[in-house]
């Protein structure tokens, strides 16, 4: 296991200890909800995005955290050609509930999402390098989801 992905892997087990909330989830198949599978890499690359400038506004001075943002702002920039097929009004709905989800929790929404950034990169994998999701986008965004 590398450095980075050592690091990677330690701010999601440190913030679970801290999460008390059993029942809510940001990241999993709700996100999903009326979005075909072909635009699954759409929305998760949203949904990236969208962590990753919250995790931006924490403020958290530890430099491995900062690697880790920049890590996610970097995979969103990769994806930059990944474009939806469709009609977004699902993905941005789901969007929506997930960030009135985070607004509602308030702090300890705060140490879900950091809980939760080992399932977002999980996500992401899978819905960006499936041969579904690579369908219909662009030739460059096929090779560069490649990366993930």
């Amino acid at each position: 296991m590398s450095r980075f992905t050592s690091k990677f892997f330690r701010f999601p087990i440190l913030a679970r200890v801290y999460d008390q909330d059993t029942v809510n989830r940001f990241v999993g198949q709700d996100l999903y909800i009326n979005v075909t599978t072909n635009e699954r890499c759409y929305l998760m690359k949203r949904v990236t995005d969208t962590v990753t400038h919250v995790l931006h506004d924490l403020k958290n001075p530890n430099p491995n955290f900062l690697e880790v943002i920049y890590f996610f702002a970097e995979l969103t920039r990769e994806l930059r050609d990944c474009k939806p097929l469709e009609d977004t009004r699902y993905i941005e709905g789901n969007l929506k509930r997930m960030k009135d989800k985070l607004e509602q929790l308030g702090d300890n929404g705060m140490n879900k999402m950091v809980g939760e950034l080992d399932l977002l990169y999980e996500y992401l994998r899978d819905a960006c390098t499936s041969k579904k999701a690579s369908s219909g986008h662009k030739d460059k965004k096929n090779k560069e989801s490649s990366k993930l």
